[in-house]
């Protein structure tokens, strides 16, 4: 029966029974009835959509936490984009956003603004783990939020809205027409019980079927609202005519059939994970699981749905959710059915809240990045091993490339020394700097292969900064002068004494300074280092400059680089591997430094190397001084008179500059006049016009009492010996120790008018030569200290070594090994040993030993013991002097050096000096 004729049979029946109250009661009770009916229907119908809503918001909320935690993980906002788009275009969902856990909004699906600080809603902000899932409401989105966490760690937060507008709306506008046909129910009831006042019951079954109608009309106008919204309309309006209250019901039916084909949208893309993905209940029965991990636990689908999620992890019951998350997240290999280990990583986490709690996990195969790990460690292994067998060979092969070397050059430099014609000498010349290239190639090759390893050792200990910028312009001098070029020198005045490594900073600044001459065919090269010094530190810069052939701009990147020239072409004119600026990069930033380059191609180019070092405060304050007098620096040479200057200025004194030996003598002249004569003078030995302007004669007069304090500026004279007391000579460009102490002397001698004690002359660098090197003859001791023991395993080293020995005018004992050194020394008790450092049957480092004991025990003065070393291996010279050696050289042995060697320790022995005093 239709609700039509159901309500006018009701008011027909009743209309008898009094119009008045029954009326009233009718009116009441439908009221009543209306009002309850309306409130429950919309109650019901805005409650389960909510929920619905809700629910499947939070499964997608799950479900994309999931995907997005290793973008998250990465901060990858591209593929979080990808991800939330994706996902937002595959469900219901109308906004999928990211943030960090910054609150910085990091993606947005609805194109929102994304990289803005703060961004997160309240709810999310400060989120935990533990928080669980936050639900609130923006404006017509029902939103539900939760933290994106790896174990205990959050990373980030995610949130899911779902668009609730066109419900609120639907909402709206039910609650309108149920007002107004509710106002217009009472409005008509008012009338018609009036009219059945005047005519009793006759219209009483009339005003039912009005009043039954006008309320289906409504109730049919609300259903059709909600078809519309299942249909997805979203401009719904009411037409409050037609059919039933039952289609109500139906509508809902199919809102809730639109709602679940939604949901079963998001299905595929579970399905299509490449990582297992499993929802369970708090008791452990799996609700969902995915065919990857079916696959991963060795079954087919759907065996795992409803099936015990403790017995498939292999862990014990847990008593809660949090519980059965955290052991499950701490499996990390599973049984599968034939008895085999699988390795997994399980993440899991608790959603919901009781009674809808649920434990959501991801499980991944670990099997191929347990592999890749193995491989790796493998390849570390290999890697090292390769590193310490390559270590291994250089240190071998420098020995051996050193020992035959030693032979070449030192014979080279013998026969060097004999009668040979110009033709013969050419040909040993090319052999020696053949060999010196040799040399320095295997020396570059070993010096790198360090650095790269990390195993360059810097030492601390004090550095005389002037001393190591006229050691680098006498390591080039030879071959500047040979080119023609101009090198310049100068250290800031004050330069303090720092502690640093000495050898390290002069092969810097050597490698600088051979570059800059090899590349530089005319003008000069410059060699500078300046100073700041602040709270006992000093920032060093070492500059090098040439007016060499420049480096273009896009070979300044790579000229630091291994094998690498400014022209590294086949046509390029100048040799060498190109490892000396790598090898100075790598030094440089050992030391905690950096070097850097600016050139212009055709300009010259200028390298300059920073550090920082420790003042050696007690050094520096040792530094000579002079007094308050007047000093002439004559030079023909600006920057020769200017660096002379200044270094005297510091030290105290008030210097003047002459250009020439004219203008000298001029200035002298006038301030002996002016009664105030210079007390000193600093001038080449080799000055243009020093005897012909009279210079000569008033700096050297017969009557010594009017003698001026002079510093000889070299070459080297052969008379040194015989000037007179009040004339120092000193190499052309001396350091400033050595030119201070040289004037000290000669101001103190011409002072007392009388002879002051010799100073020994300091050796200028040779001029460069085109014949070969002849091996330098050794000053003699006194005739007791010409007996000498060498100890070489390698027979050529002997012969060379023993040769250039008896040249000099030694008594020359060799042993082939340590064992047999120890027997010679015992019987011949010579003056001075040379040791091999490593021999045969005993090294040398155990026969120093021996030989140290036995002068002991025997109460001898102990001979000097100058080891010979295979190369520059860290820690060589210190064993070495451990084993009671005083001195050593590096193989192959240079001639010239073993001179210096044999000249000093010779003259040592002669003074009686012992080994402790020596050392």
């Amino acid at each position: 029966m239709s609700l039509q004729r159901r309500f006018s049979l009701q008011f027909g029946l009743t209309a008898g029974a009094g119009v008045a109250a029954a009326l009233a009661a009718a009116l009441t009770v439908f009221g009543m009835r209306v009002d309850d009916m309306s409130a429950g229907l919309r109650g019901n119908i805005e409650g389960a959509v909510e929920r619905q809503l809700r629910r499947d918001g939070e499964a997608v909320l799950d479900r994309v936490a999931d995907e997005m935690k290793e973008a998250l993980l990465d901060y990858d906002a591209e593929t979080l984009g990808r991800l939330a788009r994706a996902s937002a275009g595959g469900t219901f969902a109308t906004a999928i956003k990211v943030y960090d856990t910054h609150g910085r909004a990091l993606a947005d699906s609805a194109g929102g603004a994304t990289g803005v600080a703060n961004a997160a809603p309240g709810p999310l902000r400060a989120i935990t783990r533990a928080s669980g899932v936050q639900r609130w409401s923006e404006g017509d989105q029902l939103v539900a939020g939760k933290a994106v966490c790896i174990r205990e760690t959050c990373i980030g937060a995610i949130s899911v809205a779902v668009d609730g507008s066109a419900v609120a709306r639907e909402r709206a506008a039910l609650d309108s027409d149920m007002d107004a046909a509710r106002s217009d129910f009472f409005r008509q009831a008012l009338i018609m019980g009036l009219i059945a006042l005047a005519v009793i019951s006759l219209f009483a079954a009339g005003v039912g079927f009005l009043l039954g109608k006008r309320l289906t009309q409504s109730l049919s106008a609300a259903i059709r609202g909600l078809e519309q919204l299942a249909s997805g309309a979203t401009d719904v309006k009411i037409d409050s005519r037609d059919d039933q209250l039952q289609e109500l019901s139906q509508a809902v039916e199919a809102l809730a059939e639109k709602l679940g084909a939604a949901r079963a949208d998001s299905d595929p893309i579970i399905d299509g994970l490449a990582d297992g993905l499993f929802v369970a209940t708090p008791q452990g029965a799996f609700t969902i699981a995915n065919p990857a991990l079916h696959t991963l636990l060795g079954v087919k689908p759907p065996a795992l749905l409803g099936a015990d999620a403790f017995a498939a992890f292999g862990v014990p019951p847990a008593p809660d959710a949090q519980a059965f998350a955290a052991a499950v997240g701490a499996v990390s290999r599973v049984t599968l059915p034939d008895g085999a280990r699988q390795p997994v990583m399980v993440s899991a986490r608790v959603a919901g809240s009781p009674p809808d709690e649920k434990v959501i996990g991801v499980v991944r195969d670990m099997t191929e990045l347990l592999r890749a790990e193995e491989e790796l460690r493998a390849a570390t292994l290999r890697a090292e091993a390769a590193d310490r067998a390559k270590a291994q060979f250089l240190s071998v092969m420098s020995h051996e490339l050193r020992t035959p070397l030693n032979g070449v050059l030192g014979g080279a430099a013998v026969l060097a020394g004999t009668e040979l014609n110009p033709s013969q000498q050419n040909f040993v010349g090319i052999v020696q700097k053949s060999g010196r290239a040799l040399l320095q190639m295997i020396s570059d090759v070993l010096d790198l292969s360090k650095a790269e390893a990390g195993e360059t050792v810097v030492e601390r200990a004090p550095v005389n900064l002037d001393t190591v910028a006229h050691e680098i312009a006498a390591s080039v001098a030879d071959a500047a002068a040979a080119k023609g070029l101009e090198l310049q020198v100068r250290v800031q005045p004050g330069a303090p004494v720092v502690l640093s490594d000495h050898d390290k900073l002069f092969q810097i600044g050597q490698n600088l300074a051979d570059n800059a001459v090899k590349f530089t065919e005319r003008g000069r090269v410059g060699i500078a280092i300046t100073h700041q010094q602040r709270d006992g530190e000093a920032e060093i810069t070492l500059t090098v400059e040439d007016t060499g052939i420049g480096i273009a701009p896009g070979q300044q990147e790579t000229i630091f680089d291994n094998f690498t020239q400014a022209d590294s072409s086949a046509r390029r004119s100048q040799g060498g591997a190109g490892l000396g600026l790598a090898i100075t990069k790598k030094l440089t930033e050992t030391m905690g430094g950096a070097v850097s380059v600016d050139s212009k191609p055709g300009e010259g180019a200028t390298f300059k190397v920073s550090l920082s070092a420790e003042i050696d405060a007690a050094a520096t304050a040792d530094q000579p001084r002079l007094p308050a007098v007047r000093a002439l620096v004559i030079a023909p040479g600006a920057h020769e008179r200017e660096t002379l200057a200044e270094q005297l200025a510091h030290a105290g004194a008030d210097a003047t500059v002459a250009a020439s030996a004219e203008e000298a003598a001029a200035l002298m002249q006038a301030a002996r006049d002016s009664g105030a004569p210079f007390a000193m003078v600093t001038h080449p030995a080799d000055l243009p016009g020093l005897t012909e302007s009279g210079l000569e004669a008033i700096l050297r007069p017969e009557n010594p009492a009017f003698a001026v304090a002079s510093v000889v500026c070299g070459p080297e004279q052969p008379d040194a010996l015989a000037l007179p007391p009040y004339v120092q000579p000193v190499e052309r460009t001396p350091n400033a120790a050595t030119l201070l102490r040289a004037a000290q002397t000669a101001l103190a001698a011409a002072a007392r008018h009388a002879p002051a004690p010799e100073a020994a002359p300091v050796a200028a660098p040779k001029a460069a030569a085109q014949a070969p090197e002849a091996a330098p003859a050794a000053k003699l001791g006194p005739d007791d200290a010409r007996t000498v023991l060498l100890a070489e395993d390698n027979e050529v080293n002997r012969i060379v070594l023993s040769a250039y020995l008896r040249k000099a005018g030694f008594t020359c004992h060799t042993a082939p090994n340590g064992f047999e050194a120890v027997k010679l020394y015992k019987e011949t008790h010579p003056k001075l040993v040379l040791m091999a450092a490593t021999m045969p049957v005993m090294n040398g480092v155990d026969a120093a030993r021996a030989i140290r004991r036995y002068e002991e025990d025997a109460n001898l003065t102990a001979a000097p013991i100058i080891g010979l070393i295979p190369g520059d291996r860290e820690g060589d010279r210190e064993i070495c002097a451990a084993a009671g050696m005083n001195d050593h050289l590096v193989k192959p042995v240079k001639m010239d050096q073993l001179g210096a060697k044999l000249d000093r320790w010779t003259v040592l022995f002669g003074h009686g000096e012992n080994r402790a005093a020596a050392s």
